[in-house]
C-alpha cells in the first residue's frame, strides 16, 4: 500500500468495531437481529484514502492509543485490504457495522436494515465472489459453533 502526499490524503467516518463473542455465537438463534448480539468496543478505526490514487488504510484509534493534548493519537496504519473492503460495503450500505469475532479475530460485517438477519465474512472477499451479497447469520455462525473457524485470522488485529 502507498499513500502518497499529505496533501492528497483524506479521512472517512470513523468505524466501530463490534464484538460478536463466542458466547453470543453459541447462544446465537435463528432469526434473531445480529446487532442485538454484538457488543460495542473501544476499538475505532479511521478510514485514511488517497485521493490521487485510491489506496485507502485504516488508522487504528482504539482502545490503547495515546491521547497527547487532549487529542487521541492513532497507533497504527494499515490494513488496506479491509479498509478498501469496508469502502464498498458501506457505500451500498451506510448502516453496516464492522464486526469481530474471535477467536482469531476474524472480521465481518452486518447490516441491521436487512430484513434478514445477516453477517457476512470480510474474508469471502476472493475473486469472484460477489462480497456485496449478504450471507445469513445462521449460515456463516454454523461452523463456529461447530468449532471450525473458517478465515482464522482474516482481520486485523
Amino acid at each position: 500500500m502507498g499513500l502518497g502526499e499529505p496533501e492528497r490524503l483524506k479521512t472517512g467516518r470513523p468505524v466501530q468495531v463490534f464484538e460478536f463473542s463466542m458466547e453470543a455465537v453459541r447462544a446465537y438463534k435463528k432469526g434473531r437481529p445480529v446487532s442485538k448480539s454484538l457488543q460495542a468496543t473501544q476499538s475505532w478505526y479511521v478510514p485514511v484514502e488517497d485521493s490521487g490514487t485510491g489506496e485507502a488504510a485504516f488508522v487504528d484509534v482504539g482502545c490503547c492509543s495515546e491521547k497527547i493534548e487532549g487529542r487521541l493519537i492513532g497507533k497504527g496504519l494499515g490494513w488496506s485490504p479491509l479498509a478498501k473492503k469496508w469502502k464498498a460495503v458501506t457505500a451500498k450500505w451506510p448502516d453496516a457495522k464492522l464486526v469481530s469475532c474471535p477467536p482469531g479475530q476474524a472480521m465481518y460485517y452486518t447490516v441491521p436494515s436487512s430484513p434478514a438477519p445477516n453477517l457476512t465474512p470480510m474474508s469471502s472477499f476472493e475473486k469472484g465472489d460477489d462480497f456485496l451479497k449478504l450471507k445469513g447469520a445462521e449460515e456463516t455462525l454454523k461452523p463456529l459453533k461447530q468449532g471450525r473457524y473458517p478465515g482464522l485470522g482474516a482481520g486485523p488485529r
